[in-house]
């Protein structure tokens, strides 16, 4: 399944391929660093491409027209359809943060808070310019 802007789902039709390189961050104030893999195609991907450098914890992100797809890795396999929110297998305080426009990233409930506030005053903004030609604003997934 993959995940449109709107948040609604799709089966998955054919394969795309592509081996991104392992990416990784340090997240704020944690000793603790986090991998990913960022991939896009003209096509969503039944599963990511087998990867030696995956870890647990490990996400790969996958972009397809304005679809994203997201798998969490679990020891030896990824884990499908993972959603906005998602709790981060190893850090307890940590849920998943998915928005149109930036890459899905672990943020604390806090954290999550203020974006979403912020995405919310945005939104608002846009709604109180008179003859706004802007179009739609970004939303979460």
């Amino acid at each position: 399944m993959i995940q449109n802007i709107k948040g609604t789902a799709e089966s998955t039709p054919r394969h795309s391929t592509m081996v991104p390189e392992h990416q990784e961050h340090k997240i704020h104030n944690l000793n603790v660093i986090i991998g990913h893999f960022i991939s896009s195609g003209n096509a969503p991907l039944k599963c990511p491409p087998v990867h030696s450098q995956a870890v647990h914890g490990d996400l790969y992100i996958h972009h397809y027209e304005n679809w994203v797809q997201i798998w969490l890795r679990d020891s030896n396999q990824w884990l499908p359809d993972i959603k906005d929110g998602c709790h981060h297998p190893t850090l307890p305080e940590y849920h998943l943060y998915v928005a149109k426009g930036v890459e899905p990233t672990w943020v604390t409930r806090k954290t999550r808070s203020t974006y979403k506030g912020r995405l919310k005053n945005h939104v608002q903004q846009q709604e109180d310019v008179p003859n706004n030609r802007v179009g739609a604003v970004a939303t979460s997934l």
